[in-house]
């Protein structure tokens, strides 16, 4: 029997409220999200509207139904419009990894090309991607004549892991490097993995998990995404908290009630999407806990059903990605542009952008690295105060190139000498926190760089103690018990002797209360050091005479020996006291 159908309608702002408290609109939604074989998560209705409301202050909501005549929805693009530029994408917008429409089988392309017809009358001169479009979705009208003007397609390899090949799971677990890896976590503290369940439990750990996602963001990209969009958090509790369809799934590892590592996902018709990307702690990331929550949470969706992991598309040939999955596929982005003109001025463009990268790559340039540099370049010189300060950072390197001298003092102290201080200010160790507050003082300086290299620190096993003043860094030390150390310019390693620490980099950015927030710093570390019975001496390196003698003669720290670098117009010389100290 033939199905009469309507013309397709657009729902807009309030009206589209209006029918996501509609039980039969919602309840057709539905049918219509199951019905369709490409359908993921992040086009069902619980996930819709979640982000619409949560998101509802920046973006208005855009819907383009097919109705029967008996109000039967028989395709569905959900939209919305960015109210800042007018821009559209689709619901979840950059929040959302799968972007495309729904449609019964039978309507697969029909729906679809009436729709973007109307789209583009709608909105004219807007263009709309789909980012990404699952693997399983029909896109043979793309190429049709009409279409191919107006449509670019591109395919991206989507690492996953196959849950119905268990035994693949099982032995990743049960891989040697993975047990010394998980006995390694042990070792550290009271070890509990478990799933977050209730949406009190996931809203009592967001703050920890948005302290780690934004510190790896601006360690890796140079800024925050929780930071940086205060709707994100009330969006993330909003989606633990679907009533009736609880879409979010995750794995928690903790050590003495700390996260270790996390992974979410979103979980719908048989599959679970892995979304924010890893979040771990730097503390930990020589065991690599990530690989071990994916494949502790495989196992358990494994056993309740589902039958992919999805680790997510693009991200070129992310080795980390492709070392969890066990299979793989292809997804798509199409991008949609409103006119064949533009079409063909991007395709254009495109082409001219990938010609440098493939010269490159002939020549055996490692074109990640290059473009790493290129983009840091282009920070330092958008930075406001560069320009301003250009003069005198030639100077200085004119003035560095000719002549200079580094003097380094080192003290020392058995941790049998040290006992427990009080310190008046308030002392954190190891506070992502507290880094994340590090405000530059040099036009040269990154937050980046700086919390990159803390990063990097802290998973060597190095650790800081901190002090935030108004919300800002102004103090702080490291600790370190590696071995090989590299001191002052000059680059010259000591070895320090076994069950030795040493404290170094002492900063304190303000001149206020200087030497009290010194030691303090001091106070702290040695406090904790003391509690280290394998701790038998503590050395303490001063650049330049950066700390008052008085102060570390009242911590019982004596100067043991000085280095000396110097370099002029190109010869140097270095001089080391210390070398039967370390």
């Amino acid at each position: 029997m033939a199905i009469k159908m309507k013309e397709i309608i657009i729902i807009k702002s309030n009206d589209v409220l209006n029918c996501l408290s509609d039980p039969t609109f919602t309840e057709n939604w539905e049918k219509l999200y199951i019905s369709c074989p490409w359908a993921t998560v992040y086009q069902s209705y619980s996930y819709a509207q979640v982000w619409y409301k949560s998101y509802l202050a920046t973006h208005e909501p855009v819907l383009f139904v097919w109705l029967t005549n008996d109000k039967k929805i028989r395709g569905l693009l959900a939209l919305a419009r960015d109210k800042s530029n007018g821009n559209v994408g689709c619901v979840g917008m950059h929040h959302g990894e799968y972007q495309v429409w729904l449609a019964y089988p039978e309507d697969k392309e029909t729906f679809i090309t009436k729709t973007l017809m109307l789209f583009h009358k709608e909105f004219p001169g807007r263009k709309l991607q789909f980012m990404y479009i699952p693997p399983s979705t029909p896109l043979d009208w793309t190429a049709e004549k009409f279409f191919k003007k107006y449509c670019y397609v591109k395919d991206f390899r989507r690492p996953v892991i196959d849950l119905r090949d268990t035994a693949t799971v099982r032995q990743f677990l049960n891989k040697k490097r993975n047990r010394a890896r998980l006995n390694q976590i042990k070792r550290m503290g009271d070890l509990q993995v478990r799933s977050i369940s209730d949406p009190e439990s996931f809203k009592n750990r967001l703050p920890e998990i948005i302290t780690l996602f934004d510190f790896r963001r601006m360690a890796a990209f140079g800024f925050t995404s929780f930071g940086s969009d205060r709707l994100k958090a009330p969006y993330h509790e909003a989606l633990a908290s679907v009533p009736d369809a609880s879409i979010l799934r995750a794995l928690e590892m903790t050590v003495d009630n700390h996260l270790v590592a996390i992974v979410m996902t979103l979980v719908g018709k048989g599959q679970a999407h892995r979304f924010n990307g890893g979040i771990f702690s730097p503390l930990f990331s020589k065991q690599s806990p990530m690989g071990l929550v994916t494949y502790m949470l495989a196992e358990q969706l494994s056993q309740d059903g589902y039958h992919i992991l999805d680790i997510s598309p693009g991200g070129g040939d992310d080795s980390y990605k492709w070392s969890l999955a066990n299979a793989e596929d292809t997804a798509h982005v199409l991008v949609v542009y409103p006119s064949s003109l533009q079409y063909h001025v991007s395709a254009t463009a495109r082409k001219i952008r990938l010609i440098p990268g493939k010269v490159l790559r002939k020549s055996g340039v490692n074109t990640g690295k290059l473009f790493a540099c290129i983009a840091y370049i282009k920070a330092r010189v958008f930075c406001p105060f560069f320009w301003v300060s250009l003069p005198w950072i030639f100077v200085c390197w004119i003035y560095d190139q000719i002549y200079f001298s580094d003097e380094i003092r080192v003290f020392y102290i058995p941790n049998s000498n040290t006992s427990k201080f009080k310190f008046k200010n308030k002392v954190s160790c190891n506070s992502l926190d507290d880094l994340l507050a590090f405000v530059p003082q040099k036009p040269w300086q990154s937050k980046q760089s700086f919390v990159a290299a803390a990063a990097n620190a802290l998973g060597k096993g190095n650790h800081v103690y901190t002090i935030v003043e108004n919300g800002r860094l102004v103090a702080w030390v490291w600790l370190s018990s590696r071995k090989n150390q590299f001191v002052g310019y000059g680059k010259a390693a000591y070895d320090l002797k076994e069950n030795s620490s040493l404290l170094y980099d002492l900063n304190v950015i303000v001149n206020a209360n200087r030497e009290n927030l010194i030691l303090s710093l001091l106070q702290a570390a040695l406090n904790d050091i003391s509690f280290n019975k394998g701790v038998k001496r503590v050395y303490f390196i001063d650049n330049k005479y950066y700390v008052n003698m008085e102060i570390l003669e009242s911590l019982g720290l004596k100067n043991k020996g000085t280095f000396f670098y110097r370099r002029c117009f190109g010869w140097t010389s270095s001089r080391s006291e210390i070398d039967n100290f370390l």
